[in-house]
């Protein structure tokens, strides 16, 4: 199994919270854990190998700014090759290869700001870096991102309809899927008894992610010591039996598709003469497939 945590925990200076930490890595057999918000300045070795002392891990961190911020990233040796990696205060950004699948992967930890201009400039930011990697890297993308998508991830706050739409704008030049979150809706509460909650902390993913782990989701851990919640994301070593198929939503914005998709419809009335709507459907599985594949070597030799 893969398992990935994100968690802000609001800083690490109790010996409970650290405690906490090293059970929830312990428990969960992590393949990684991005936390934000860690309020430690530098964190030493020493404190490092207490967290993670199951087998052999690598990690890298961002330092707080006084008691603002903090990033760490920790990683099983097992899980990824690391090949290099990209840090501000803002993110850690681990560009590897999964070892169990030899596929290069871009693993992102990230704390945004409250400000929305500068998020708007991290947005921006990871935007110009994703343009000028290999258009074949997977990304994956974790952490407390301050903002959310839409008034349904929301109960109680009044957001900024434009940062809402920024966020989405990103997300989809980016070509990111957000999982739908199972076991929960909202990642942070004030713990108020009328609670304030919205969803604060998804895993953003790459499409393609999905066809390499269909069994990829994402679930929202129960509270422990801090107000946002852990989030866990997780591929089932379980076989299912065949892959699913899956048609994403952004792909019905692009024009290329669409027509594509109806003139396939069209032809699959000739091409099954045998009743019934599974075969169309069974028919169009392979042709959007096919264009899925094509779309992207297109747009591979475009950057290139």
């Amino acid at each position: 199994m893969v398992k990935v945590i994100s968690w802000n925990v609001r800083g690490l200076g109790s010996r409970t919270k650290k405690k906490a930490l090293k059970k929830l890595i312990s428990k969960q057999i992590l393949s990684m854990i991005f936390l934000q918000e860690t309020k430690n300045s530098t964190p030493d070795s020493r404190f490092l190998k207490y967290l993670w002392s199951r087998d052999a891990f690598k990690g890298e961190w961002v330092g707080s700014n006084g008691r603002s911020g903090g990033l760490i990233s920790l990683w099983s040796e097992q899980f990824f090759t690391l090949e290099s990696s990209s840090i501000n205060h803002r993110f850690t950004l681990l560009q590897d290869t999964i070892n169990a699948l030899n596929i290069p992967c871009i693993f992102v930890n990230i704390y945004a700001p409250n400000d929305p201009a500068e998020r708007n400039n991290l947005w921006n930011e990871l935007i110009d870096v994703k343009n000028l990697l290999n258009p074949s890297n997977l990304w994956c993308i974790g952490g407390d991102f301050n903002i959310i998508k839409c008034l349904e991830e929301n109960r109680g706050i009044s957001y900024d309809l434009a940062s809402m739409s920024s966020f989405v704008n990103f997300i989809n030049s980016m070509d990111l899927v957000d999982l739908q979150l199972n076991d929960g809706l909202f990642s942070w509460s004030d713990n108020k008894e009328v609670p304030t909650m919205c969803r604060l902390d998804p895993f953003l993913l790459s499409s393609d992610l999905l066809t390499k782990f269909p069994t990829l989701h994402q679930n929202v851990l129960p509270k422990s010591l801090s107000d946002h919640n852990p989030i866990c994301l997780s591929v089932e070593d379980k076989n299912w039996g065949l892959k699913p198929f899956r048609l994403f939503s952004h792909w019905m914005g692009d024009a290329q598709f669409l027509e594509m998709f109806n003139n396939s419809w069209q032809a699959t009335t000739d091409s099954f003469k045998a009743p019934g709507i599974f075969n169309r459907l069974k028919a169009l599985k392979f042709i959007v497939k096919n264009w899925q594949q094509d779309h992207a070597n297109k747009d591979a030799q475009r950057i290139s």
